[in-house]
């Protein structure tokens, strides 16, 4: 697992795709930070936090198209697949490897609540309980691009399908509310965004945590039935 981590992580800095994938995060990030919290004296990240939710949807996929697209172009998935390493090693180095550069893109945005500090009081559990559902969200949207990417060899058409399932989701919060009833509810609560919205309130809450750990978890546990279906096959 730590081979496989190391060499895909280091692959994402060897080529310009983490570069381009932080610096539009950045940018957009900063618009709104610029706009919203400079321009108009606001305190509270969260909000620019929020509001740049959506293009996760975008970004998410370009970090993990390339995990196992990539094996399968270049043909070394069958070396993963016959290997003694179990595939879930593979599965969750690959996982650790693209979840890092999320999370070295998330990070580089705590610059702006520094900077907000300088001249005004930080809500600090209302910023860090925005970071921290960024993290648990942000750990289901790559296991989900994880396994977009183990379904093809072409990079973009996995993007594409992460996209999809991605966008699908973050819009399920307005599927519940036309739904209604209990149909509304159980939407409601599979769909991962909604719950994020708790943490940028300050609330902390431990049933959210284990909902967003669990979701990831089948994410990985079903891209590694995927892969060992093609190792029997």
């Amino acid at each position: 697992m730590k081979t496989i981590f190391k060499r895909d992580f280091a692959a994402y800095f060897r080529s310009p795709v983490a570069y381009a994938v932080i610096a539009a995060f950045l940018a957009v990030s900063g618009f709104f930070f610029s706009n919203y919290n400079l321009l108009y004296g606001n305190v509270s990240f969260s909000y620019v936090l929020n509001s740049v939710s959506i293009i996760l949807m975008v970004l998410i996929p370009i970090i993990t198209m390339r995990l196992f697209a990539d094996e399968k172009r270049n043909g070394t998935e069958v070396l993963l697949r016959t290997s003694p390493i179990s595939m879930w090693s593979v599965v969750f180095g690959k996982f650790l490897a693209g979840y890092c550069v999320f999370a070295i893109m998330i990070g580089a945005t705590v610059l702006y609540p520094i900077i907000i500090s300088l001249y005004a009081t930080v809500p600090f559990a209302e910023t860090l309980g925005a970071y921290i559902g960024y993290l648990l969200v942000g750990a289901v949207f790559v296991a989900i691009g994880l396994f977009a990417s183990s379904l093809t060899e072409n990079q973009v058409t996995a993007a594409v399908i992460g996209m999809i399932i991605l966008l699908s989701l973050y819009f399920l919060p307005s599927v519940a509310v036309t739904a209604g009833g209990w149909i509304g509810s159980a939407i409601q609560w599979i769909a991962p965004i909604s719950r994020y919205f708790e943490f940028t309130t300050g609330l902390f809450n431990f049933s959210s945590v284990i909902f967003y750990l669990s979701f990831t978890g089948v994410m990985l546990f079903i891209t590694v039935m995927n892969l060992e279906r093609k190792r029997w096959n």
